[in-house]
């Protein structure tokens, strides 16, 4: 959800956890679960306590989660990496979406690179980019381009 703080999201994350894994607690807290994100969540303006990752850690002492940033890419690289996950240059598809991941498929049908070279405030308004920038996040994590290489496979 946009618009909310840490303290908002993070039940709302855990409900939806404990969905996903067939309404068991127990089993949802012993999934390993992956956050990846922003780096400048890191910075310690969000709260007195530490950093949003901090905060969200703290959140979830005692479940089976861990936290997964790297300094921000530009966003042309970040991008360049999810396409190359979904569909790389030598026509490999290394990468699927599930259907059911509806947020993110709106995402891919509805911002365009135009979208995405404007303004931060102006994409907030529409609601979009949310599911996709986490999705950038973790491909720029684990599949960062390769310089001078000619295919990203």
């Amino acid at each position: 959800e946009r618009h909310k703080n840490i303290y908002q999201i993070e039940p709302k994350i855990q409900e939806k956890l404990v969905q996903l894994n067939g309404g068991s607690m127990v089993v949802a807290k012993n999934r390993k679960t992956f956050f990846y994100g922003d780096f400048t969540a890191h910075n310690k303006s969000v709260t007195s306590r530490g950093s949003a990752w901090d905060e969200l850690t703290q959140l979830f002492a005692g479940w089976n989660v861990e936290v997964r940033t790297k300094s921000n890419s530009p966003l042309d690289k970040r991008v360049s990496a999810v396409n190359a996950r979904l569909q790389s240059a030598d026509d490999k598809i290394h990468l699927a979406v599930h259907s059911n991941v509806t947020e993110l498929i709106k995402d891919f049908d509805v911002v365009s690179w135009a979208d995405l070279s404007r303004s931060k405030e102006k994409l907030e308004k529409q609601e979009r980019t949310h599911s996709s920038d986490g999705f950038g996040y973790l491909c720029q994590y684990h599949f960062p381009l390769r310089q001078g290489e000619m295919y990203n496979a």
